[in-house]
């Protein structure tokens, strides 16, 4: 549930960057957070730039996987704790 309104976040924020501008930078931080902006990325964090048609559709692949993964671990913790 989490990561879907992160990916919708994410799709608001890539559907305002490509009315008001071509560029769009993802931001991985030193802690591990990922954040996604039409400017470039603060000093010492790794940047990449991304084409944003393409960000939607691997930004909600993404998700959908993530929460994939979570509800597999969560059926598995399930699973162990009735065995």
């Amino acid at each position: 549930m989490r990561n879907i309104v992160r990916a919708a976040m994410v799709l608001g924020l890539l559907a305002s960057a490509s009315s008001f501008s071509s560029d769009l930078y993802r931001c991985d931080s030193t802690d591990g957070r990922t954040s996604y902006q039409g400017s470039q990325c603060a000093i010492g964090v790794r940047q990449k730039a991304i084409d944003p048609q393409n960000a939607r559709r691997e930004q909600i692949q993404k998700a959908l996987e993530e929460e994939r993964k979570q509800k597999q671990q969560q059926k598995e913790a399930a699973a162990a704790t009735t065995s």
